[in-house]
């Protein structure tokens, strides 16, 4: 009995492997999150201790950097912010399934007042790890994907330096409130004294002299807290809207996003 169905399985199950191997690729099949990341659930987010330093005008530059894999099939719409410090940068994702646009904002402030710069780019990756690095330094932003420059703003007059905010450094959070099938997952995320790019980005990112802060999230999927990797103490806190935190926590930097919208 045993040796008819393998004999079975063989001759006919074998084409159709075969061709759903073939086939992979263009099916967008996810596969499981590895350990060691963080993927938000629907209205979650993680939170930065410390965020007053997550945005300061370093004189060798700044970057701060993310690997990530967007997994899921096609035809689904979702939205990530990847990270944030609102009224100094924003960085998310808008997901349609087959393909995804990355939007980039930055604001500097100059003797002329306030600049906005925004700029975004297109790509068709899913199932598959990726970086997204936004760096500046004086007047000057970028943003960079795989390592290559995708846009930038050049060293413009009266353009300003980076605007400073007390808001909090905000890593992943999930704007949309359904729980669809699609899933970002976070491998790492690293903040740097100066500018990395362009150029091959590593993987795994490492701790070096100009590193400010990095996070591997190496406690999991379901940590309340990740460590910040080079002993600097900036740990990542986890918000939900499905549970309060004991020491309101989520209230107070929920009304640091929300407010002057």
């Amino acid at each position: 009995m045993c040796i008819s169905f393998i004999s079975r399985i063989a001759v006919y199950g074998l084409p159709i492997v075969l061709l759903g191997i073939v086939c992979l690729p263009f099916q967008g099949i996810a596969e499981e999150p590895p350990a060691g990341v963080f993927s938000p659930r629907p209205g979650e987010f993680l939170s930065a201790d410390n965020p007053q330093v997550f945005d300061r005008n370093f004189a060798d530059g700044f970057t701060i950097e993310i690997w990530l894999f967007l997994a899921g099939k096609a035809d689904v719409q979702e939205d990530w912010v990847l990270f944030s410090k609102k009224g100094s940068y924003w960085a998310e994702i808008r997901s349609t399934g087959p393909s995804w646009g990355a939007q980039i904002d930055v604001y500097h402030k100059g003797p002329d007042g306030s600049s906005h710069l925004r700029g975004g780019f297109k790509s068709k990756k899913l199932n598959q790890w990726f970086h997204i690095a936004l760096q500046n330094q004086g007047e000057a932003s970028s943003v960079f994907f795989d390592g290559n420059e995708r846009f930038g703003s050049g060293a413009e007059p009266n353009l300003g330096k980076l605007v400073r905010t007390g808001n909090p450094l905000i890593i992943g959070w999930r704007q949309r409130p359904d729980n669809s099938p699609q899933e970002m997952w976070i491998d790492q995320v690293r903040v740097s004294r100066t500018l990395r790019y362009p150029g091959k980005p590593s993987r795994p990112l490492l701790v070096d002299k100009e590193t400010l802060a990095l996070w591997n999230f190496d406690e999991g999927l379901g940590a309340r807290r990740y460590a910040e990797a080079s002993g600097k103490r900036y740990t990542l806190n986890r918000h939900s809207p499905l549970a309060v935190d004991k020491k309101e926590k989520l209230t107070t930097v929920w009304a640091e996003i929300k407010k002057n919208e």
